[in-house]
């Protein structure tokens, strides 16, 4: 038995210790989520406007094209429930804060009976964020060393490559994607097709409906206005959508607009946007991007100008 007890330690303290030595390594290496964090700890009382939320408005939303005092704090596959908690733990460092853009629409969307987990993404916000999910992170999410082939492959990306792991500019928007050329036809692309559209057509829920209307709660709490956005996509791929799951984003964002005065502004159909406006079928190029932040400010200046009238 002594023997054996040996042997297994003899296994695992090696493992142990790789992913030690990763966790210290990795953990040193800049990237977009501790660029955004310390940003706004150290420039939070400038933002008055915030994007928050996943790829669409990390392409999509140009803090630049806003104005100095708007900032980009988005990431890919960012969820409502990471929404809330970072909102929860940056908003007291953001006291002149007036609005929060958040991304809602057809990919927010699940089968219904669905159930709510945290992706491995959450170790990037515990890691770098300091955020903890109130206790419900799971172990094997709270250190990036234990991945070991993906801490791997970010030290050679980093040290060896010489890659951007940053990979937004100073306002936050990502910009990894600027220089590189687009090859293929947008409407080959099938983005919408392959990852947002369900194939049933009734029985859905809105993927963690629940942080949303704490959220909503919260901002209204501080006198910060929610802005809802559906981002545009390209015009030959709205053939793809599924109808009934559409529907049931409209239905919900006119219940939550009418009965918590949140503010909806939905270009998935607008016809202002071009080929070169976009570097997949969902995501916006950086010119889309300059588009939509100004067609965004526009329409604020719009409503704020009609509402004070």
């Amino acid at each position: 038995m002594k023997q054996f007890l040996i042997y297994i330690l003899s296994l695992i303290v090696p493992l142990l210790l790789v992913v030690v030595v990763l966790e210290v390594i990795v953990t040193k290496i800049p990237n977009s989520y501790s660029y955004k964090y310390d940003y706004v700890k150290r420039y939070g009382d400038s933002i008055e406007v915030l994007a928050v939320g996943h790829s669409q408005l990390y392409d999509g939303f140009d803090a630049k094209a806003w104005g100095n005092n708007a900032f980009n704090l988005c990431n890919s596959s960012q969820e409502f429930i990471d929404n809330y908690y970072i909102l929860k733990e940056v908003l007291d460092d953001m006291p002149n804060l007036k609005f929060v853009f958040m991304p809602l629409a057809y990919p927010e969307v699940s089968p219904g009976g669905s159930k709510l987990e945290l992706s491995d993404r959450s170790t990037y916000y515990h890691e770098y964020m300091h955020i903890d999910y109130d206790g419900q992170l799971p172990l094997k999410y709270r250190f990036e060393g234990i991945n070991i082939p993906k801490a791997f492959n970010k030290i050679y990306d980093y040290y060896v490559a010489h890659e951007d792991i940053i990979g937004c500019d100073s306002l936050g928007r990502r910009n990894m994607y600027d220089s590189k050329e687009r090859t293929w036809k947008l409407e080959d692309n099938k983005v919408i097709s392959k990852y947002y559209t369900l194939k049933q057509k009734s029985d859905f829920m809105l993927r963690g409906e629940h942080y949303l209307e704490l959220i909503i709660e919260m901002l209204k709490f501080r006198n910060v206005r929610l802005v809802l956005v559906s981002p545009p996509y390209y015009y030959k791929s709205l053939k793809d959508l599924n109808h009934q799951q559409q529907a049931f984003v409209e239905d919900y964002i006119e219940k939550t607009v009418e009965k918590e005065g949140v503010l909806y502004f939905n270009y998935q159909a607008c016809g202002d946007f071009t080929e070169q406006d976009f570097y997949d079928e969902a995501h916006l190029s950086v010119f889309g991007a300059k588009k939509f932040t100004r067609l965004l400010k526009k329409e604020i200046l719009l409503y704020y100008t009609l509402y004070a009238s």
